[in-house]
């Protein structure tokens, strides 16, 4: 004897309103984007470079000669890495 299952099956109009209803989001969320980015560049205003100045007097600052240099790093000695185990 054999056993049947039978799927019940939804209302297909439902997934219909579900599918039409992501597309719809997705479609505002771009629409909606597009038009924010636009208008940002839009209302974007270039800036006048302004004038740098150095103050050079800074680099003869007496606490300047009281910092230490970083100590030089010796190349290592010796052989580099391991002997190969799978030999």
């Amino acid at each position: 004897m054999v056993i049947t299952f039978e799927e019940e099956q939804g209302n297909p109009i439902v997934k219909y309103v579900i599918i039409v209803a992501v597309v719809a989001i997705i479609g505002a969320a771009g629409y909606f984007g597009y038009q924010y980015f636009k208008n940002l560049n839009d209302s974007a205003t270039e800036v006048a470079p302004t004038q740098i100045t150095i103050n050079w007097a800074t680099l003869k600052d007496q606490r300047l000669d009281k910092l230490d240099v970083f100590p030089s790093i010796s190349p290592l000695e010796g052989d580099v890495g391991k002997e190969n185990p799978f030999n």
